[in-house]
């Protein structure tokens, strides 16, 4: 995911549609988030395309040097609806 004019390029090189959440480093320390798990209402990224997100927000008046980049499929769960296969993290320094 590479970081381009202050916008972070993530591209979906796998063959199934992938959801992602991205945030700053400083902020991920203390965040308790969830990953969206509804097909319906949750953005998917198609096998082979791009997209560009911002980068993340400053974070208590400190820019973020680092982004978080979170990405997963969604498989069907057992107990109804979809829950992520794992949840993948890479980290992006920023400029």
């Amino acid at each position: 995911a590479p970081a381009r004019a202050r916008e972070i390029t993530i591209s979906n090189l796998t063959e199934r549609p992938v959801f992602t959440f991205v945030m700053g480093a400083n902020a991920a320390a203390l965040s308790l988030w969830a990953p969206c798990t509804d097909p319906q209402t949750c953005e998917a990224l198609p096998s082979g395309e791009s997209k560009r997100v911002p980068y993340p927000q400053p974070f208590d008046g400190v820019r973020e040097t680092e982004a978080v980049v979170n990405w997963w499929h969604l498989v069907p769960d057992p107990a109804g609806g979809f829950k992520p296969d794992s949840i993948r993290t890479g980290y992006l320094p920023l400029r």
